[in-house]
């Protein structure tokens, strides 16, 4: 277990960029954009090596050179099934298990797009939506929230603005998820939840036409700075969908449109100043069986980053829950997800390291995925899943393909600051035990 926290500094940075022109030379890596035909990559072989309980195979769909895409979602098509994906690459989407990419929204040379973003069907016709933020170029300054619609018959599809809150660079939000809560007598709301600049949380509320204005909520804002991530779960077990954000869980009223939501601090890395400590990826489940929630923390934007779990041991969810180390030294683990990977009816959960985080830090030749097998009573087996292989933002299918647990993601987000790498779109299918 790591006891300090690194300090990275201006001649640290120089270091990385020496740290990475060595490496260019020296590791072989091309520029070359690779043939655009879907690619099956077989990992069987090396899962074994790793666990004899995990079989997979890698299916790469698609290769966009060195080009940059912040997210990708899952969202039901008109016809079918489709990952859709954007950044400074303007919204593209892939059929599932299909190298036929297409441009869904024009491109404009004056526009990129927020790392947060998501699928939603807003107008209820069992077509999904998109959801996210763009603006300038350089810096997403001016950037507004917009979703996006599907437009029959046509190539591009119609965009609309939801509100404009974002004036200053960098403060589109790094995190959008969908949200939906229920009034006294059942009845259903939709909205959509947005972290701006790692610091304030927002609800836009959907109409009942999306085309209409939505009312805008302000959640509130963190206590510290740097609070990134999202999760929406019920967390005290009171039938309203709560938030899991940065080091914090947000708690739900009884009217989330109108009444105060309570910040609640879960947990801190021991000696942090709140640099980094905030910006995380979260998985929650009831990993030891005992009835209660918990939460693993990743350090999604450093190297040298740490894993733990934390348990509200006491009961008591308001105050600091027990901090529970389970691994340190990973490279910008910016995903993480829970599934059962070997199907004992635990929850297990996979981490993944980016090639390049969203930082000035020096190139990862080798990223990793590992899988961390649940083993009861806050113990956890380690073994690689994948190896080769950077992902950003990593979720899973909310159905099975062929009977097999889909995991899918872009795998880089840094080609600007590396032109030596290249973007590509992929899944990993799961065998069932």
């Amino acid at each position: 277990m790591r006891t300090q926290q690194p300090i990275y500094t201006l001649s640290y940075f120089v270091q990385v960029s020496l740290t990475f022109l060595l490496l260019l030379f020296t590791s072989g890596v091309s520029s070359s954009c690779e043939s655009p035909a879907s690619t099956t990559q077989s990992t069987n072989e090396q899962i074994e090596q790793a666990s004899d309980e995990i079989e997979t195979e890698h299916i790469i769909i698609g290769h966009l050179g060195a080009q940059h895409l912040a997210n990708l979602v899952y969202r039901k098509g008109a016809d079918g099934d489709k990952l859709v994906g954007w950044g400074r690459t303007p919204i593209t989407e892939w059929p599932m298990g299909s190298a036929s990419k297409q441009v869904v929204v024009q491109e404009n040379p004056e526009h990129r797009y927020s790392n947060g973003g998501c699928a939603m069907d807003l107008d209820g016709d069992g077509v999904d939506e998109i959801v996210v933020a763009r603006g300038h170029i350089s810096n997403l300054k001016n950037a507004k929230l917009m979703w996006f619609d599907e437009v029959e018959g046509k190539q591009h599809w119609q965009g609309y603005e939801i509100a404009s809150l974002w004036e200053q660079g960098f403060s589109a939000p790094h995190d959008i998820e969908p949200y939906i809560f229920e009034n006294a007598e059942g009845e259903q709301t939709k909205a959509v939840i947005a972290n701006k600049s790692r610091r304030e949380m927002y609800m836009f509320v959907v109409p009942e036409d999306p085309a209409q204005a939505w009312n805008t909520y302000h959640i509130g804002s963190f206590p510290h700075r740097n609070q990134s991530g999202i999760e929406i779960i019920d967390i005290n077990d009171d039938g309203r969908p709560d938030i899991v954000s940065g080091m914090f869980w947000i708690e739900a009223p009884e009217n989330p449109a109108q009444d105060n939501w309570e910040f609640h601090q879960f947990g801190n890395w021991e000696n942090d100043d709140w640099q980094w400590a905030g910006m995380n990826k979260h998985g929650v489940a009831d990993f030891d069986g005992d009835g209660r929630l918990e939460i693993v923390v990743s350090e999604a934007e450093i190297p040298d980053a740490r894993l733990s779990l934390f348990d509200p041991e006491t009961g008591k969810l308001e105050s600091t829950w027990s901090q529970h180390p389970i691994d340190s030294g990973l490279d910008a683990p910016h995903s993480l997800v829970v599934l059962d990977l070997n199907g004992d009816e635990k929850p297990d959960f996979l981490v993944g390291e980016m090639t390049a985080g969203g930082w000035d830090f020096p190139y990862n030749p080798n990223p990793k995925i590992y899988a961390y097998i649940n083993q009861g009573n806050m113990q956890f087996d380690k073994t690689v899943f994948s190896e080769g292989w950077g992902v950003h933002e990593m979720r899973i299918l909310p159905k099975k393909l062929e009977g097999k647990t889909v995991i899918y993601a872009a795998d880089e987000i840094q080609p600007q600051k590396f032109n030596a790498m290249n973007t590509h779109v992929s899944y990993w299918m799961i065998a069932s035990p």
